[in-house]
């Protein structure tokens, strides 16, 4: 995808997370776009799964790898929509660039991956971080890139565009922001602005789909 429809075909895909959370799984071959960029459909609501407050304890199988929330990969059981924001983040990167944000083979070497392009984090950044049950020790130590790979990559994104990817990325998953809230980032206001997302989205769902309360699974 040109970079260039980045930004409001991510508004696209943006608006129907905040109303539901149930893609089988986040990832852009499920983010099905027409030539023109102005109209989106999202496949794939096969497997979604309801979840309910308190949370309940769910399996680390879930969203494809590449796209999958470093809560999961390190072992958490109990987690929500935040993961949804975080392969959100991954896609958005992708469809600027054209490159797998976090290409890894193995859930150990997508973790790396993780680690070398956003730094190795810590309990101050993620607390609660050296509790989980895969956390080692032994992690390398890497420093954040803050993504200067994907800005140089991507120069249509700009700073907006990078500081919403980063909003994304949070090591934390209570510090992302939810979908609603990134609607409103200025990413998506300058989009407007420059005449890149003049009609609203026809959005599509499988008459299947489950209600509000959803969230995707693997």
């Amino acid at each position: 995808m040109s970079p260039s429809l980045a930004a409001p075909s991510s508004t696209k895909d943006v608006r129907p997370m905040a109303t539901s959370h149930n893609k089988l799984s986040p990832r852009p071959q499920n983010v099905l776009v027409d030539s023109t960029g102005r109209n989106l459909k999202l496949a794939d609501f096969g497997l979604a799964r309801l979840f309910s407050v308190p949370l309940r304890a769910y399996t680390h199988e879930v969203v494809t790898l590449w796209y999958r929330a470093p809560e999961i990969l390190l072992g958490h059981r109990k987690y929500a929509t935040p993961t949804d924001i975080w392969s959100l983040g991954c896609i958005v990167a992708e469809m600027a660039t054209a490159e797998v944000l976090f290409p890894g083979d193995s859930q150990i070497d997508t973790i790396f991956k993780i680690f070398r392009r956003l730094g190795t984090p810590s309990d101050e950044v993620w607390p609660g971080f050296s509790t989980l049950r895969n956390f080692s020790q032994e992690f390398p130590k890497w420093s954040n890139t803050e993504l200067v790979d994907v800005r140089c990559k991507a120069p249509a994104l700009g700073p907006r565009g990078v500081d919403m990817i980063n909003a994304c990325l949070r090591f934390n998953p209570i510090d992302r922001p939810s979908a609603k809230q990134l609607l409103q980032h200025k990413f998506f206001a300058a989009g407007e602005e420059a005449g890149l997302a003049e009609a609203e989205p026809v959005i599509h769902r499988d008459s299947r789909q489950l209600s509000r309360g959803t969230m995707s699974a693997g």
